[in-house]
């Protein structure tokens, strides 16, 4: 060993409490490196959760307070969330929940929406009404899609 070597060691050995001190001086500096890091990559997972939950799966509901949202106000909304020219427009019961006279306001507006912007709807409906103002119906019979070829007949109330 060389002599420059030998002296910091023989310091070392007799100065015990400042060895001691650079003992802990040392995993003091290894401790807050690792404790940077894991904060570091705390804060990057947070961030890419964070970043799901904005731009995750979205719904499309609109809520209101005990009562509800009006009815034409729910239809509008759901006019203009129209914007973005979807091919192809679900509608699973449209006039299900309303009274008579905002749910004959409803069909019009859709398929004159849906004519404007070149959009396929498809209606889902036990309601005999909107089946007539369709261009094509399907029954499901059996687990199976029918054509419907004549005019349905209303069932007995």
């Amino acid at each position: 060993m060389n002599a420059l070597h030998l002296a910091g060691v023989r310091h070392l050995l007799r100065h015990p409490a400042q060895l001691a001190l650079a003992l802990v001086g040392l995993a003091l500096g290894v401790g807050t490196i690792v404790a940077v890091e894991v904060a570091t990559e705390s804060s990057r997972r947070a961030f890419e959760l964070s970043l799901e939950a904005v731009n995750g799966p979205a719904t499309h509901q609109i809520t209101g307070g005990p009562r509800g949202i009006d009815e034409r106000l729910y239809v509008r909304l759901r006019a203009q969330s129209f914007g973005h020219e979807p091919p192809l427009l679900l509608a699973d019961e449209p006039t299900g929940n309303l009274d008579e006279q905002t749910a004959g306001e409803v069909l019009p507006a859709l398929l004159s929406l849906a004519r404007a912007r070149n959009t396929t709807v498809v209606i889902v409906t036990h309601d005999l009404a909107l089946s007539r103002a369709a261009d094509r119906v399907l029954e499901l019979r059996e687990g199976r899609l029918h054509e419907r070829r004549e005019p349905a007949v209303s069932a007995p109330r």
